[in-house]
C-alpha cells in the first residue's frame, strides 16, 4: 500500500489504485480485526489474473507482462511504477465523464457515465464498476507488529457489474458520444462501512477478446460530490 500510494501521490491523475481484498493474505486478523473486507467478487478477480509467484501482486492496465509465467499480474513490487510509466506514454483513447447523484435517505447512487471515443476502436469492449472505500479504521499487521489503528484506502467493497466486466460496446466510433446509467443501494451496517462520504466509484472500459483484455481508459468520481 505505501507503494502504490507512492505512484498515486507522483501520478495523481493518470494511475487509479484498486487493491483487491481476498483469502490469502487478507484474512481477519483473529481477536483483533473488526472487518472482514473479503468478497467473492474479489476472489474470482483474483483467479482471474492467475498465474502468479506470490504477494503482494499488481496488474497494470490488465496489459501482459514481459514474463509468460507471470502473464497479467506482476510480484514483484519493484517493476510496478516502471510498467505504469509504460501505460503512461501511450496515445490517449477514450474519454470517460461521469456524475454520481446519491440520496442519502435512500441510499440510492445514481451513476451517469458518458465515454467519448478519440480514435475508431474495433473490436468488443467491456465496462467495469467498482465501489471503493477509504478511511476505514481497523488492524493491520506489519511484519511481527499489529496496528490496530490502521486506515484502509482503496478497499473494493464490490461490483455494479459482473467481475469480468459486462458488454458495452462494439466497433465504438470517433466522436460518438455513449451513455450508460447504473443503479445502486449502498447497504446499512452497524459498523458503519459503506459510509458514502469515503466511498468513490471507479469506472473502467476494456477490450474483451481472447487475447486482449487490456484497459482502454478509467475515471473514478465520489460518491458525494
Amino acid at each position: 500500500m505505501r507503494l502504490l500510494q507512492n505512484i498515486l501521490n507522483k501520478y495523481p491523475v493518470a494511475y487509479l489504485g484498486l487493491p483487491y481484498m481476498v483469502s490469502f493474505f487478507f484474512d481477519p486478523i483473529i481477536g483483533k480485526s473488526k472487518y472482514d473486507f473479503r468478497n467473492p467478487k474479489a476472489k474470482d478477480l483474483e483467479n482471474w489474473f492467475k498465474p502468479w509467484y506470490g504477494k503482494p501482486a499488481a496488474s497494470v492496465n490488465r496489459v501482459p507482462t514481459s514474463d509468460v509465467t507471470e502473464p497479467y499480474a506482476n510480484s514483484n513490487p519493484d517493476l510496478w511504477q516502471a510498467e505504469v510509466e509504460k501505460e503512461l506514454v501511450k496515445d490517449h483513447q477514450l474519454n470517460i465523464i461521469l456524475k454520481s447523484d446519491y440520496n442519502e435517505a435512500s441510499r440510492v447512487l445514481e451513476l451517469d457515465m458518458a465515454a467519448i471515443p478519440l480514435v475508431n476502436l474495433s473490436g468488443n469492449y467491456n465496462i467495469s464498476i467498482y465501489l471503493i472505500e477509504s478511511k476505514i479504521i481497523d488492524a493491520q499487521t506489519n511484519g511481527a507488529n499489529i496496528d490496530l489503528n490502521y486506515t484502509h484506502n482503496h478497499v473494493l467493497r464490490d461490483m455494479i457489474t459482473k467481475f469480468d466486466g459486462d458488454a458495452f460496446g462494439t466497433d465504438l466510433k470517433k466522436g460518438d458520444i455513449i451513455n450508460r446509467n447504473y443503479a445502486y443501494t449502498l447497504p446499512t451496517t452497524p459498523e458503519g462501512l459503506w459510509n458514502p462520504k469515503n466511498m468513490k466509484v471507479v469506472v473502467m472500459i476494456s477490450h474483451q477478446g481472447s487475447n486482449d483484455k487490456s484497459v482502454v481508459q478509467a475515471a473514478e468520481v465520489h460518491v458525494l460530490e
